[in-house]
């Protein structure tokens, strides 16, 4: 059986939780009766797109308060399964998040973006390290040492051509390379390092990311 899906394009409302809410209804009235089971809302709907910090900490949701609670509440008699985007609140960060809703009850939620990262310009990079094994500890003792640097997000052991692969986070370019010059390619056992910056992210965890990407939005990484 043929699944009916819906998007809407809806006027940009901020700082409005209460009227977004109100098109957010409108609009899956529409959809329940014209057997619509999916119908989606554009990102960061709920409190508007907003750029500044200090609104958007002010607008926060976190999905666990009474205020998110009450919005379920209100939900709760449209039978499609309802997707939108709000500005989320967990603890001191903030996220673009999408909710997926049905009658009432959070089925899911995925944070797209950490806003709290935009402000102080996260960089990600790869780093292929290659190590020398300890006799009776092999490649663990190393491992479980590069771990513990705060800029170390993931640490993996690989098979092929290097022996770890590292992804860490840096507030600039300068950051993380100077994280494996000096931290890093210090470390004895560590014979080369291969680093590689992340300049966009196009699908993660599942999920594709963004939309069309022009040729001359390529971030420059050279000097």
């Amino acid at each position: 059986m043929a699944t009916k899906v819906a998007v809407c394009q809806v006027p940009d409302i901020r700082e409005d939780m209460k009227a977004s809410l109100g098109w957010i209804e409108k609009f899956t009235g529409q959809a329940e009766t014209a057997a619509v089971s999916l119908i989606c809302f554009p990102e960061c709907f709920l409190q508007g797109y907003l750029t500044e910090k200090r609104l958007a900490e002010k607008y926060a949701v976190d999905l666990a308060s009474a205020i998110f609670k009450t919005i379920l509440k209100q939900l709760a008699t449209y039978k499609p399964v309802i997707v939108f985007g709000l500005i989320e609140k967990d603890d001191a960060a903030l996220f673009n998040t999408a909710v997926v809703i049905k009658e009432g009850v959070l089925l899911g939620f995925r944070p797209v973006l950490n806003l709290s990262h935009e402000d102080t310009g996260v960089v990600r990079a790869v780093i292929e390290v290659r190590i020398t094994p300890e006799r009776g500890g092999g490649f663990n003792r190393l491992a479980e040492r590069i771990s513990k640097f705060d800029e170390v997000e993931s640490c993996y052991l690989m098979s092929g051509g290097y022996d770890l692969l590292v992804f860490v986070n840096g507030a600039s370019l300068q950051k993380v390379a100077a994280f494996v010059s000096e931290k890093l390619s210090t470390i004895e056992g560590v014979l080369s390092t291969a680093t590689h910056f992340m300049l966009r992210s196009y699908k993660e965890h599942g999920f594709l990311l963004g939309g069309k990407v022009e040729e001359t939005e390529r971030l420059k990484v050279a000097p």
